[in-house]
């Protein structure tokens, strides 16, 4: 039996798009993303094993690769996994990136994980910095041979408002530091 998970994607989107009131621009971009993840990744990632083991003495020669992002705290449901927009310098390399993941013997999973507390606000709440912890994943053995953390880039909002009942909440920032992710893709293939 082919389960079809496209349109239960879609219609995570549209709720997400109403419960946020995204613009139409962002919906679309949403959608159209949707699209490109094509049926075998779409099933991949539902049999997928959020939990791969870490064994950095083993080493994979990178013939394809396939790679994708979470946000912090993600749950590794399709709906949470997304396929980042990375540019390269080596142009080569492009023909070792793949859209399909059957087609690749490594996937590079980038993940933005919790970092270091960069200060304080007048309430208490911590800025926090997110990192980027890239993955590479051995595909056939599901196990992690390589991993690095990068801090993301950019900085911290300097005021925010809240309800004056609110209780004092960390702040994550951060975006993915995507020319520090191209290189050392450049460098492990």
């Amino acid at each position: 039996m082919y389960l079809d998970y496209s349109n239960r994607y879609c219609n995570f989107i549209g709720l997400d798009y109403l419960s946020h009131r995204k613009s139409g621009k962002e919906y679309q971009e949403r959608i159209d993303s949707i699209k490109d993840w094509k049926k075998p990744n779409l099933n991949y990632f539902k049999a997928f094993d959020c939990s791969p083991s870490l064994d950095e003495t083993r080493n994979t020669k990178i013939l394809k690769f396939f790679v994708f992002y979470t946000d912090k705290d993600a749950n590794c449901d399709i709906e949470e996994i997304q396929k980042p927009t990375i540019t390269f310098k080596n142009l080569n390399i492009l023909d070792y990136e793949f859209n399909l993941i059957k087609d690749s013997n490594v996937l590079i999973w980038i993940k933005k994980i919790e970092g270091e507390s960069e200060g304080t606000y007048t309430d208490g709440s911590y800025a926090i910095r997110l990192n980027a912890e890239i993955n590479f994943i051995n595909k056939n053995s599901n196990v992690i041979y390589k991993q690095v953390i990068l801090k993301c880039v950019g900085e911290p909002t300097e005021k925010f408002k809240k309800s004056k009942y609110s209780k004092s909440q960390d702040l994550y920032f951060g975006s993915l530091p995507l020319d520090e992710i191209s290189n050392l893709i450049e460098k492990k293939w």
